[in-house]
């Protein structure tokens, strides 16, 4: 029962969209995907025709019973969780300990779509992955190499940062992302091109690999999850 943590170095990176577009390649790939949203924003639904009004969720939520109803099974069978309006309900420790009591098929994929300011560090295992978002622009790069080149951070396994909307003719981004692939040992060897279909996916509530199959983010995503996958089975 993998665990992706997506989050983001800072706002604006695109954790939702990343987060989205990876359930749904894994999904493709005749896994089950199951997507939580731990962002009080409540975007995540966006991507996937989640009515507006009285939207429900975990936060909400009071016990394992109630928990279990507030899942919306979306048109593309991705199991999705979102957050809801924020309530007395239970906390995200509680709500972790509530979700290993569903059943849900052993294969199941777990993908957590993270605010920038949720503790990823105290709630995945050694077994879980981590992907940090990122785009290649001087405030990410700022960013990355306060938290993990000037302080002698040591990777920890499973959490890779991921490069979303790489435009390779800029030419600070490519500069950028040259140097990243030098020095930041954790970086994830795959990128996410830049790609108008991304922003184009939520106008019609759906995600970019599905309304543009024929797109380069559908097949960056595709080989992200298989990559996933490989080192899921090395584990």
């Amino acid at each position: 029962m993998p665990h992706v943590f997506v989050i983001g170095s800072k706002g604006g990176t695109g954790t939702s969209s990343v987060a989205a577009n990876l359930a749904r390649s894994i999904r493709l790939n005749g896994e089950t995907s199951v997507l939580i949203e731990l962002c009080p924003q409540n975007q995540l639904g966006v991507h996937f025709a989640l009515p507006w009004p009285n939207v429900q969720g975990w936060a909400q939520c009071e016990s394992f019973v109630d928990l279990a109803k507030q899942f919306y099974r979306t048109d593309s069978d991705i199991l999705l969780l979102p957050y809801g309006q924020m309530a007395n309900g239970i906390t995200p420790d509680t709500l972790f300990t509530h979700l290993k009591q569903i059943e849900l098929p052993e294969n199941a994929w777990f993908i957590f779509d993270c605010p920038k300011t949720f503790p990823v560090f105290e709630f995945a295992s050694r077994k879980d992955f981590i992907i940090e978002v990122s785009t290649c622009d001087p405030i990410c790069h700022s960013i990355l190499y306060q938290k993990y080149a000037y302080k002698n951070y040591k990777p920890i396994q499973g959490h890779y940062i991921l490069v979303n909307k790489y435009n390779a003719q800029s030419q600070i981004e490519a500069e950028i992302f040259c140097v990243w692939q030098n020095e930041l040992n954790q970086l994830c060897p795959l990128f996410i091109h830049f790609d108008e279909a991304i922003k184009e996916a939520p106008g019609y509530q759906n995600q970019a690999v599905q309304t543009h199959p024929g797109n380069t983010c559908r097949a960056d995503f595709a080989k992200l999850s298989s990559w996933l996958a490989s080192k899921v089975s090395q584990q």
